[in-house]
């Protein structure tokens, strides 16, 4: 008699294997989202962050930072040569803010707004929409 072998077929791996890409192909569409909008959060978050330390550099010298001194923020770090009343760090040294993606925010002044702190989206492109959209301080 021939002694019954034990384990299992290459068909039976393979459904079981295909089964397994089934259930993570959902769980990963159904978490994408998520991640997507934890990821928008997050930057709003980071942009105002950014924005209220600049609203106290404003405060405490008089005037808003220039483009050229907030290189990777450094004015809201060190204190610039032209900054009399600064009173800072108003950003911690490892805390240069980043959006959701790990890039840099974008620092402008602007007439209107006096400053806007912008991020790309996800798509590291102006324009776009959803999670691509540009998100700043001014919405």
């Amino acid at each position: 008699m021939r002694r019954m072998q034990r384990g299992f077929s290459l068909l039976e791996m393979l459904i079981v294997i295909a089964i397994l890409g089934l259930i993570a192909t959902l769980v990963y569409n159904n978490l994408g989202g998520a991640m997507d909008t934890s990821k928008v959060q997050t930057t709003r978050v980071q942009i105002e962050t950014a924005a209220g330390a600049i609203e106290q550099f404003h405060k405490d010298v008089g005037r808003y930072p220039t483009v050229a001194e907030m290189q990777d923020f450094e004015a809201l770090i060190d204190q610039p040569q032209n900054a009399p009343g600064w009173a800072g760090p108003y950003l911690g040294k490892d805390k240069v803010p980043a959006d959701g993606w790990k890039r840099t925010l974008v620092y402008e002044l602007d007439e209107k707004w006096g400053f806007v702190v912008s991020s790309l989206g996800a798509d590291g492109q102006p324009g776009g929409e959803d999670e691509n959209a540009d998100l700043d301080n001014r919405s």
